[in-house]
């Protein structure tokens, strides 16, 4: 009877073993593929660039590298985040096209709720419109607090955004 009861216990703290040992030292199954793109620019010409997708493109990984703001737009796909004081970077083309800039001082205006971010350099014209109106994204459905105009070399992108702080 002591025998049975020994063996059971050994039994299952055997498969509590393999069930936390396998749990433990699992490695993530994601792989990022390096694609070499041609991109074209009006101003620089063409060129061939080693495109880094992202491998976490999430708002919990926004947060993580310090996005204070991001927005999502569709036809074509588009995503922009917002690193104060640093980088702003604006996916266009659904992950095709990146575009990165300094972020420039955002001017505000408190009485129509707008905040506008303006770069203009060698390579391109960026102005980010933020206004402080709801906004429900046309594929999914879901209601963000911000709705965001992205002007980009004479092109218009619409979309929603939110603060992720």
């Amino acid at each position: 009877m002591k025998f049975l009861l020994v063996v059971r216990i050994l039994f299952y703290l055997g498969i509590c073993f393999v069930f936390f040992a396998t749990t433990c030292y699992a490695k993530p199954r994601t792989t990022v593929k390096n694609i070499l793109k041609r991109v074209e620019n009006p101003r620089q010409g063409t060129k061939t660039i080693l495109a880094l997708p992202y491998a976490f493109s999430s708002e919990s990984m926004g947060l993580t590298l310090g996005v204070g703001f991001r927005a999502v737009g569709n036809e074509p796909g588009w995503h922009l985040e917002i690193t104060p004081s640093e980088k702003t970077v604006f996916v266009t083309d659904y992950g095709e096209f990146q575009h990165s800039v300094n972020t420039p001082q955002p001017v505000t205006d408190q009485n129509t709720r707008k905040t506008t971010y303006n770069v203009e350099n060698a390579e391109h014209d960026l102005t980010v419109e933020i206004l402080g109106q709801s906004c429900e994204d046309t594929m999914s459905g879901e209601i963000f607090e911000a709705t965001v105009t992205v002007k980009l070399d004479g092109k218009t992108y619409k979309g929603c955004g939110k603060a992720l702080h």
